[in-house]
């Protein structure tokens, strides 16, 4: 894949873990949202890399 499409895709799926976050989790403090929106990307990225795996072999 093209390297500013890899970053759109990463772009956008910052924002739309950000608006779920934020619309779930209103009463979590400004830091406590931001981690889960870290730890959120972070397990969505992991898995579509081992579902891509799997896909290929």
């Amino acid at each position: 894949m093209k390297k500013w499409l890899e970053t759109l895709a990463l772009i956008t799926l910052v924002i739309i873990l950000r608006l779920l976050v934020n619309f779930f989790f209103p009463e979590i403090p400004y830091w406590g949202r931001f981690l889960l929106t870290v730890i959120l990307g972070v397990l969505v990225i992991v898995s579509l890399y081992f579902m891509n795996r799997k896909i290929r072999r």
